[in-house]
């Protein structure tokens, strides 16, 4: 029998095998909150826990998940209340997303100022 952890890098491995580009990861992303809008209501709770779990195991890229929020966000009035409530879950996720992103930018324009002294 496998230990948790293989199990997650199993299904990791199969979905990022399907979900190669960025368009492929954000429509992986529609399809979590339409399901969790439709069959899998015991599971809208956990909409940015379920995105930041696929991030963390390489499953969906940074930029996939900020450019599927942008749009999303921006679409805000073309969604009904049950959409723009799951998406409305994934803030802190994302800020935080964003905040490591300004981050990791800041470090490589160090290095980059490093490397030319």
């Amino acid at each position: 029998m496998t230990s948790d952890g293989s199990k997650k890098t199993n299904w990791s491995a199969l979905l990022a095998f399907f979900v190669r580009d960025e368009n492929n990861q954000i429509q992986l992303l529609d399809y979590l909150l339409e399901f969790c809008k439709t069959e899998g209501k015991k599971f809208s709770s956990l909409v940015q826990y379920i995105v930041q779990i696929l991030y963390d195991s390489d499953v969906l890229g940074e930029d996939a998940i900020l450019k599927w929020y942008d749009q999303a966000t921006a679409q805000k009035e073309k969604r009904d209340q049950a959409d723009t409530k799951l998406i409305q879950q994934c803030d802190k996720f994302i800020q935080w997303l964003k905040t490591a992103t300004e981050e990791d930018d800041d470090e490589e324009e160090e290095e980059d100022d490093e490397d030319d002294e």
